[in-house]
């Protein structure tokens, strides 16, 4: 293991790093009469302590986690505290967002000849696995009954 001191790698850092490169041995800077640090290859860096930076990251971010974790005191299902937050806390009104899977959804559905609207209320219950009760005669016959109930007809047997 080379040393070096302190003037040293002041007037020769070039040559002392190709040096380390290519020995791939640690090389001690003095200053005075003691030691005072150490150069390593990058490679020797990362594998002696970028892991163990990245344990101690973890560590500290389960923790955080861990006194973050309190007991729920709100009685309230998760549904309520959602209307709550979008201020319709009494109805039952839901609101869904337009997303790309939806919109796809409801463009597949125009191509088949619902109206704009028709179509985003087939998609939306498409996506939700629910059904879609419409007084849309040519709405239902176009999506074949599987996600809708025409109102117009007797409803299903099994829906008392």
């Amino acid at each position: 293991m080379k040393e070096v001191n302190a003037l040293d790698i002041r007037n020769h850092l070039r040559a002392i790093l190709e040096e380390l490169e290519k020995s791939k041995e640690p090389v001690l800077v003095s200053k005075g009469r003691r030691v005072r640090a150490a150069l390593i290859t990058v490679e020797d860096f990362k594998r002696r302590f970028l892991g163990r930076q990245v344990e101690e990251r973890k560590a500290e971010l389960l923790r955080q986690i861990e006194r973050s974790k309190k007991p729920s005191t709100n009685k309230k299902t998760s549904m309520e505290i959602l209307r709550e937050l979008r201020g319709y806390p009494e109805s039952g009104l839901f609101r869904h967002p337009m997303t790309s899977s939806l919109a796809e959804k409801a463009s597949s559905f125009v191509a088949i000849g619902l109206s704009g609207c028709d179509a985003c209320y087939a998609a939306l219950a498409d996506e939700m696995d629910c059904t879609w009760l419409t007084f849309d005669a040519k709405a239902h016959v176009l999506l074949k009954g599987n996600i809708s109930v025409n109102l117009d007809q007797n409803l299903p047997s099994d829906w008392n």
